[in-house]
């Protein structure tokens, strides 16, 4: 009775290790096939390169489309300033009317005053003013600007201010410009001008003047010419004039 209990005990562990053996026979064929087949990870692509992946090292070789083309050239070809230190063009013509307008806007100051209302009278530090009617400017402050187009900051601040003098011709009353009417008239010794144009630099223009002198205004007899130059600069984004005088 005892025997048969132990062959019947050989005979199930040698029943339970035979399907065991199989397992581990498939598991076995299926390594080798998969290892034909290379599906083994290939581990190469994450195997740092001086510190990058291989895949960062192949991607670092590649241009990238994305990044923006770098322009050929020498970078000191560029204009110097950018396009914003463009000079404008000036022809003759337009400089003989900025000088005509210098003219105009010089002798409010030196040969008669603008025009203004006799009727419309005020008076400030002893005294009397009468209010412009210029067209355009009316204002204080549309005199200066419009004589800054013309002239540079030190010729418009000595022109309203009067040069030191206790009296200003203009000033503001109210928000309106005023003046005091004054004039001293032309000179009559001074005959016909003629004029030319020197281009120094693309920045600085010679306006010459040359005036006939009467040696009888009268009988308007020549006895000889003056000679002026007025220097016509680009500055500060535009053509002023940076020394001015009437010549008459």
């Amino acid at each position: 009775m005892q025997r048969d209990i132990t062959d019947m005990s050989g005979k199930s562990r040698a029943g339970i290790a035979a399907p065991g053996k199989l397992i581990m026979v498939l598991i076995s064929a299926l390594l080798v096939v998969c290892m034909a087949a290379g599906c083994t990870p290939d581990r190469s692509k994450d195997e740092p390169v001086d510190g990058q992946t291989a895949a960062t090292a192949e991607n670092g070789d590649r241009e990238d489309p994305s990044a923006p083309e770098q322009p050929g050239g020498n970078e000191n070809d560029s204009d110097e300033g950018g396009s914003g230190d463009r000079i404008p063009e000036i022809t003759d013509k337009e400089i003989s009317e900025a000088y005509q307008k210098a003219v105009e806007a010089f002798g409010w100051f030196e040969l008669g005053t603008m025009p203004a209302d006799y009727e419309d009278i005020r008076e400030a530090d002893g005294y009397q003013y009468n209010r412009v009617t210029h067209d355009k400017i009316k204002t204080y402050d549309d005199l200066r600007s419009y004589l800054l187009t013309i002239f540079t900051d030190e010729i418009v601040e000595g022109l309203l201010t009067g040069s030191g003098s206790d009296m200003r011709l203009y000033r503001d009353i109210d928000g309106a410009l005023y003046t005091i009417p004054a004039g001293r008239g032309s000179d009559i010794t001074k005959g016909e001008e003629t004029y030319e144009i020197f281009r120094e630099s693309d920045k600085k223009i010679v306006y010459r003047v040359t005036v006939e002198v009467y040696d009888d205004p009268f009988e308007q007899t020549v006895s000889g010419t003056e000679q002026f130059d007025f220097t016509y600069e680009y500055t500060d984004g535009g053509w002023v004039f940076t020394y001015f005088e009437l010549v008459r």
